[in-house]
């Protein structure tokens, strides 16, 4: 009874649209900027509640979400919401669950995406405006538009914009909102997505230790961090520290930095502790596949074409990707081709070796595409400055 419509400073413990705005049938518009606020920043009786009662409420979620459920739930038939939230949630598995719900019960009409420009003074949290109308309808035309900058925004300049239908969003389990590209790109990419296998096939996924299980003054075990860590190389002398779980890490491993402008990967030897933002790969059991080849594979232009089609949306300040362990197990691993195995390794090793070859890298990129059965004029999609000439692939093609 105390709460005031009109007095901007105060809040209510609950929302009922009828008793406080005559509203029964739901709004014709939803507007918010709704707080970002983590899973494992609320309280436990908030997690209890929040999850007993919005499906978007899913592993570690963010409370803007949930947000995005209830402003559609306050929503009539044909009504609209726009919201500026982060963007993370269309390809993140904590927001699967939301998406879904988005996907059943809305068209998208809109994306504004402006992840990448200055958008809230002080605070990184990658946006985008997000319009909605509560229908369903898989037929729905979307809007994706990502202005260059904030002067663009301004002017209503949609001359980049992509239109593509909902239903492109329907095209996987988990309705990853992936924006489409051209006919001739999205042919590449099916082919890849085609691929049977991936690294969630042979390896689990896991992240170095976290500095509190690690003693960074006894000097027992040598370690590395991520910013050691390039492709086929691992750059400067280990540190050494002590900890409790250097057994996990006394194989020879698959090993990628988190935060990358692109994929890059090596091979670690035995006995090399990893600290935290380095990832890396073990074996599933009765999982066998060569390290090089998995190198090979992740560090390949074509991987990282497909990489950046899929996961652009996911990117940080300064355009990097902030890798996790998900988009790390999605990765396509091509079928063992027996003819380009011993190549692939051989050349790996080569480069391992020298820490890098950009000359042998341009082989690895070579044979993967051949892996892939992809023509010369798909290459040039890929790279369209490649040094592989036409007749040099398509003589590879032919051996």
């Amino acid at each position: 009874a105390d709460w005031d419509m009109f007095e901007q400073n105060t809040h209510a413990e609950f929302f009922d649209a009828e008793w406080m705005f005559g509203v029964k049938s739901g709004f014709d518009i939803v507007i918010a900027n709704p707080p970002y606020i983590r899973r494992t920043s609320l309280s436990e009786n908030d997690k209890a509640k929040y999850e007993g009662i919005y499906l978007s409420a899913k592993k570690q979620y963010d409370i803007y979400l949930l947000f995005i459920e209830m402003g559609i739930k306050s929503l009539h038939t044909n009504g609209c919401l726009c919201y500026i939230n982060p963007i993370k949630f269309f390809n993140s598995d904590y927001g699967e669950a939301c998406r879904k719900v988005i996907i059943r019960d809305c068209c998208i009409k809109s994306i504004l995406d402006v992840s990448q420009l200055s958008v809230f003074e002080n605070a990184m949290t990658y946006p985008c405006v997000l319009h909605l109308e509560r229908k369903n309808s898989r037929n729905a035309v979307i809007m994706y538009n990502r202005p260059n900058n904030l002067s663009e925004v301004l002017c209503l300049n949609t001359s980049n914009a992509v239109l593509f239908e909902q239903s492109k969003f329907c095209s996987t389990n988990d309705c990853i909102f992936v924006i489409p590209s051209d006919n001739k790109t999205s042919a590449i990419i099916d082919i890849m997505d085609n691929t049977k296998a991936s690294i969630s096939s042979y390896f689990n996924v896991a992240r170095g230790l976290a500095n509190n299980k690690v003693d960074f003054d006894l000097e027992l075990y040598p370690a590395i961090k991520s910013k050691n860590v390039d492709r086929y190389n691992i750059k400067g002398d280990p540190i050494y520290i002590d900890t409790d779980y250097a057994n996990i890490f006394s194989s020879k491993m698959v090993i990628l930095p988190r935060t990358v402008l692109y994929l890059k990967s090596t091979i670690k030897e035995k006995d090399l502790v990893l600290l935290d933002r380095i990832y890396y790969l073990t074996p599933k059991p009765n999982k066998r596949i060569p390290l090089e080849y998995v190198v090979a594979i992740v560090n390949s232009k074509i991987t990282n074409f497909w990489f950046e089609y899929k996961y652009s949306s996911t990117k940080v300040s300064g355009n990097y990707f902030d890798l996790n362990g998900n988009q790390i197990k999605s990765i396509p691993l091509p079928i063992i081709n027996k003819d380009y195995e011993d190549s692939i390794i051989s050349i790996v090793e080569q480069i391992l070796a020298k820490g890098g070859d950009k000359v042998l890298e341009q082989q690895i990129d070579l044979l993967v595409y051949h892996l892939y059965g992809l023509t010369y004029e798909e290459v040039l999609i890929i790279d369209p400055e490649t040094p592989i000439t036409r007749e040099e692939y398509e003589k590879e093609g032919k051996n």
